[in-house]
């Protein structure tokens, strides 16, 4: 096995699965993948938060996503992993994350 996927959206149920993932990486030496899927909806409310803030819908996306990776990236070091790439999407993550 070269290669070991975990999806991220960063709840504690993804953060367990990556800790998971990255124990089973490290045993079988594999590179582990950790990829956020941004599904790049917020409601009218939080639009309009942006807008106060004068964020885009993108960049406030963009640090979600660097978020909810670096604080996986740091739970799969933790558990053994060694070999770890993160990426990054927007999109339906059934649709990204085919195979």
């Amino acid at each position: 096995m070269k290669l070991i996927i975990s999806a991220n959206d960063g709840s504690d149920g993804a953060g367990r699965a990556v800790a998971f993932a990255a124990a089973f990486a490290n045993s079988f030496d594999a590179k582990l993948l950790i990829v956020h899927v941004s599904d790049d909806k917020f409601s009218q409310k939080h639009l309009a938060q942006l807008e106060q803030l004068k964020v885009t819908e993108g960049d406030a996306l963009e640090q979600i996503s660097l978020r909810i990776l670096s604080n996986a990236k740091a739970i799969a070091k933790d558990h053994g992993a060694t070999n770890i790439d993160t990426m990054t999407a927007a999109g339906d993550p059934a649709k990204v994350l085919r195979v």
